[in-house]
């Protein structure tokens, strides 16, 4: 609506101006801007808009014709062209293929009219040709030009989405077969010697006089060998979750550089180019025929129309060059060979130089060149042309920087979903690395801890099995529900804590102090401030910083008492393991060297901290956050 105002108000003006009658012409200057109320129609109903402007139009040179009372309108408007070059374009666009089929000629049948009702200074054959093809035909292809590179973005990003949806399915399905695959390698390796475990624990609870030492000598022995396994599998994970020489290189950048984007675009403009320059050349040869206003033989004229329009095709190439050598060439024609006043030349060299060097160049060069194309109108049609042909200039140059953008969006879309196609497979192995490097978090933070407990709670039933048969037995016990638990996580192949809720041991710190403690280990736990809760994935990353850590004083520090504080600290619980020095030689337990590190790592994934430090008195201190999920009330 604020367009079709616009244009009304602009069509008036031009009308009052153009006359100079004053107040008395207001009227006619009125009747004149009617027909462009039908621009409001442009986006909605393109053929329509279009067919009022026509019929209108039609109507007004009519009425102009038979009323005597109304003063004859004038041919030389800008507006109204400017209004039916906007029209035409928008059926382009917005309207189906036969809208276009059908509406494409209307304009013509206008002119026709128009001319009958109120001829003008330009001949009938010379204004049709000029309508038809640069106010009607070149906005028209312009339009479906740019609705079917909008077509093709829309079809690419179609692309785009079915290329993340497939990435999505195929990183599933990778994960899982990962996960069957790792846990099929974990079933020959570890589960069946924690079956073993399991079924020796009973045996020697069974048969606690018959045998019952040695039955506990060879559980410790089979809990180390199994210690060392997991090592082994642990490491050889860690080693696969290098990326290899090649994968860890990021992509390249696909996306085409500005001479690429040319060469694209001049793929397609080429025979465009050749085309329209070809049609310039014979425009201006029968122009000039027509007016007879050669100062020159004609063949020297004819060679100097081809030499104006050959920049044309080869605008291509140096666009901003071109287009100053065309303006060039135009202004030397008009003063050794003929004038160039015609429509024909006007419009031609009103749209297509601007729209080649917007389409073309950069923003800045495309600027500099509407710039040149503004000087060469002056210089070749004289100041007095100046408003209407920069009206038509910068039409003709937002078109091309509406088809350039487009067409770049197109080029980048196209090259952004190569790089998707490609990237899906880096994805799909970074994601089997994941995998793989969680796994191998797992298992040294779970699997080693049930070990580590089985091999001392066996170590010391073995020691105490005459002296404290109490103990002893309480001890296996111990080992048998620590080996159940540990055979339950192998045979869940670690379900990623993402994908499913934190077990009822997450919710059981007491439970795993008080199994350290079953191995002789001095443990005391105190929870200040209680009341803040984690999410099921925070809970179970806290319960695995705390069974390593526990793991670690068993191993590294024999002897040593340790002191577990949970604490509620505002939008962070606290978690913290201190252990005093060791009073013994700690016993040869085999692992991966990587426990605190992996504890850093869980900490960071779930958006906490843990840092790690020797204590004045030579002992050693864990400090992890974990971020609360909500403070209960």
């Amino acid at each position: 609506m604020l367009l079709a105002l616009g244009f009304m108000l602009a069509a008036g003006l031009e009308q009052l101006l153009r006359r100079g009658e004053g107040a008395a012409g207001l009227p006619s200057a009125v009747l004149a801007s009617l027909p462009l109320a039908s621009l409001a129609l442009r986006r909605s109903r393109p053929l329509l808009g279009l067919q009022l402007l026509v019929v209108l139009a039609a109507a007004d040179s009519l009425a102009r014709a038979l009323l005597p009372v109304l003063p004859a309108g004038s041919t030389e408007v800008t507006v109204p062209i400017l209004a039916l070059l906007v029209l035409s374009y928008s059926l382009g666009v917005h309207g189906s293929g036969r809208e276009v089929a059908v509406g494409i000629f209307q304009p013509l049948l206008m002119i026709v009219v128009v001319d009958l009702l109120g001829p003008g200074k330009h001949t009938l054959s010379g204004a049709l040709p000029f309508f038809g093809v640069f106010i009607v035909g070149a906005p028209v292809l312009a339009g479906r030009l740019v609705r079917a590179r909008h077509a093709l973005v829309v079809k690419l990003r179609d692309q785009e989405h079915e290329i993340n949806a497939e990435r999505s399915a195929r990183t599933g399905a990778a994960l899982a077969f990962e996960r069957v695959t790792l846990t099929e390698r974990l079933h020959e390796r570890l589960v069946s010697g924690m079956e073993s475990v399991v079924v020796e624990a009973a045996a020697a609870q069974h048969f606690l006089e018959d045998g019952g030492a040695e039955a506990v000598a060879a559980i410790e022995a089979r809990a180390r060998d199994l210690l060392a396994e997991t090592r082994r599998v642990v490491v050889t994970l860690a080693s696969t979750n290098r990326p290899e020489a090649g994968h860890d290189e990021p992509l390249m950048d696909r996306r085409p550089s500005r001479r690429a984007e040319l060469d694209s675009r001049s793929q397609t403009v080429l025979p465009w180019a050749a085309i329209a320059a070809a049609a310039v050349g014979v425009g201006l040869v029968v122009e000039i025929g027509q007016a007879g206003s050669a100062r020159v033989p004609f063949p020297i004229a004819v060679a100097g129309c081809f030499l104006i329009a050959a920049p044309i095709a080869l605008s291509w190439s140096r666009p901003l060059l071109m287009t100053a050598a065309l303006w060039a060439a135009t202004a030397f024609f008009g003063l050794l060979v003929a004038p160039l006043n015609g429509t024909f030349t006007a419009i031609s060299l009103s749209f297509l130089p601007p729209f080649a060097v917007a389409y073309f160049e950069s923003r800045g060069r495309s600027l500099a060149g509407l710039a040149i194309c503004c000087l060469g109108a002056v210089a070749c049609f004289g100041i007095e042309v100046l408003p209407g042909a920069v009206a038509f200039l910068l039409l003709a140059w937002t078109g091309g920087r509406v088809l350039r953008e487009r067409s770049r969006l197109v080029e980048e879309v196209g090259a952004n979903n190569i790089l998707l196609a490609e990237e899906r497979e880096s994805r799909l192995r970074a994601v089997v690395l994941e995998e793989r490097a969680r796994l191998a978090r797992e298992l040294h933070d779970a699997i080693g801890h049930s070990l580590t407990v089985i091999a001392l709670h066996a170590g010391a039933a073995r020691r105490m099995w005459t002296s404290d048969r109490e103990r002893a037995e309480a001890a296996l016990q111990t080992i048998s529900q620590v080996a159940v638990d540990g055979l339950t996580e192998l045979r869940m192949g670690f379900s990623s804590s993402r994908d499913s809720p934190a077990t009822e041991r997450v919710q059981d710190l007491e439970g795993l102090v008080q199994r350290a403690r079953g191995t002789g280990l001095s443990v005391r736990l105190r929870i200040d401030k209680p009341g803040a809760a984690l999410s099921p994935a925070t809970e179970l990353e806290a319960f695995r910083v705390l069974q390593e850590a526990l793991t670690n004083v068993l191993k590294h520090a024999p002897g040593a008492s340790a002191e577990v504080t949970v604490r509620n600290a505002g939008a962070h619980v606290e978690l913290v393991v201190a252990n005093s020095t060791s009073s013994r030689a700690a016993a040869p337990v085999a692992g991966s060297g990587r426990g605190l590190q992996g504890m850093r790592e869980r900490a960071e994934a779930c958006g906490g901290r843990l840092d790690w430090s020797r204590r004045p008195d030579g002992g050693f201190e864990v400090r992890a956050q974990f971020p609360a999920l909500m403070v209960k009330t």
